[in-house]
Order: structure tokens, then C-alpha cells, then sequence
């Protein structure tokens, strides 16, 4: 199901034995918009914290709650997380510890084609250095989607607007359209953008790039915030674009 990331912010958290806390963000990756892990508060207003939950424990949002195949207790005394910090491989080793989670960056799920034998000393060698490099270094395309609401839309030929929204895609845990407000040339105007067709963000700059050119952009189907993005929705916009489907490669 399809879903902004606007309505998703403030969601309560279902917990298997009751209600602990709501939804506050997603932290994404940059490059391939998939969302890695919800930012939960948990605690009360004197007592106030956040914790990070990997989508492996959410089922899809029901219309009240946000379903967690967590206990409230294991989610209480989740590892704290500085979330005004960038987060650091080695935080994110602890957390995926302390749950059980599958790691992201574990290549032993892989399918696909066998890989050349290599010696199991090498191999160990060579997952230590990977380890020990990335304790000491946050993954730097990891992002909060509050922190990118607000970045500037670059078009193949100029600026064109801002990123206002996000439409989440709660199946695949994935983000899978911008909402750019275009009210820099069209008054109140919105139109959705694929994530796909994303070229390049500058972080440092708060600018997302993309090849869509203004005018597309511009004579987009207008996106009306009020009601919900299904499939029929998705191929008017896919036709338009002349992209090809995501839900049938």
C-alpha cells in the first residue's frame, strides 16, 4: 500500500502486548530509497526516547495502529541512539545484535552465481577490517526523511520546486515518490516524481537531481494530497513519463 509519509508521522506503534509510542521519522537510504529503520518515541513527555526499529518488525500500518512483532520491554530497553548524530555502523551492529535482526550488509543470503572459493582465513580477514572500519564510520547515505522535506528539485534544465512529502510504499518498506511542491512557478502545484528517477542528491547542498526535464515536470498529472495513490494512479504517471513499471520488472 502506498502511503505519505506526512499521515505515517505520529502513527501509534502497536507492540505485541499493547501500545508503546508512535512513529517520528524513517532513516532512508540515499541511494537506493529503501527505508532502513523507523525512529519511534517512546516514554512520556518527563521521560522522553527514541529508539530505531528495523522494518523486519513491522507488519503494514492497519488505519489506527502500526503493528510492531516486538514486546514493549524489548523495545524499551533497545540500545539508546542519539538521533541528532549520524548513525555509526557499530550502533547499528548493536541494535541488529540486540534484535536478531538480519544484517543488510550480511552477503550470506546472496543468490545468485557461486563466487570464486577464497581461503576461510582471508575471508575473516578480510570481514574484520570491513568491521572495523565501518564501527568507526556512519554510513553516510543514511538520512532522515524530515531532514530532506525541504531539499531543493533540480530538473535537467533549472530549479523547479521542493520536496514537500513522501509516498511510502508500507509493503516494500521503500520510498517510492517524492511530492515536489512546484509553487515556485505554479502556485500550489504538486506532482509526484518516482525515487527512480532520482540522478543524484548533494547532501551538502540540499539539492536533489533529477534528468525530468522542467517542462514534464510541469505539465505532470497534478497530485492532490487528499486521496490515496493506487495502481491506477501509479500507470497514468508511468504512461506520462513513458517509464517503465516498477511492479513488472
Amino acid at each position: 500500500m502506498l502511503r505519505s509519509s506526512k499521515e505515517l508521522h505520529g502513527y501509534p506503534i502497536e507492540a505485541l502486548d499493547g501500545q508503546i509510542g508512535h512513529l517520528d521519522q524513517f532513516y532512508f537510504n540515499g541511494k537506493n530509497w529503501g527505508i532502513r529503520y523507523m525512529v519511534i518515541n517512546v516514554g512520556n513527555w518527563l521521560n522522553r526516547k527514541q529508539v530505531l526499529i528495523s522494518p523486519q518488525s513491522f507488519e503494514s500500518p492497519t488505519p489506527a495502529v502500526l503493528p510492531a512483532k516486538l514486546f514493549k520491554e524489548q523495545i524499551e530497553k533497545s540500545p539508546d541512539i542519539d538521533t541528532d548524530k549520524p548513525v555509526s555502523r557499530a550502533r547499528e551492529l548493536e541494535l541488529h545484535s540486540y534484535y536478531g535482526w538480519v544484517n543488510f550488509w550480511d552477503t550470506s543470503h546472496y543468490i545468485g552465481p557461486a563466487p570464486m572459493p577464497v581461503e576461510p582465513m582471508v575471508v575473516r580477514e578480510q570481514q574484520q577490517n570491513e568491521e572495523e572500519k565501518a564501527r568507526s564510520e556512519p554510513d553516510n547515505n543514511l538520512r532522515s526523511s524530515r531532514e530532506v522535506v525541504g531539499y531543493h528539485i533540480h530538473a535537467a534544465d533549472r530549479e523547479i520546486g521542493h520536496v514537500d512529502d513522501f509516498i511510502v510504499d508500507t509493503e516494500q518498506w521503500a520510498l517510492r515518490y517524492l511530492v515536489i511542491d512546484t509553487r515556485n512557478w505554479l502556485p500550489g502545484r504538486k506532482v509526484l516524481v518516482a525515487t527512480d528517477w532520482v540522478d543524484d542528491i548533494t547532501w551538502s547542498e540540499s539539492m536533489i537531481y533529477s534528468s525530468l526535464t522542467s517542462a514534464s515536470i510541469q505539465s505532470a498529472p497534478e497530485f492532490n494530497p487528499d486521496e490515496l495513490v493506487n495502481r491506477e494512479y501509479e500507470e497514468i504517471i508511468y504512461d506520462y513519463y513513458g517509464r517503465p513499471r516498477y511492479w513488472i520488472r
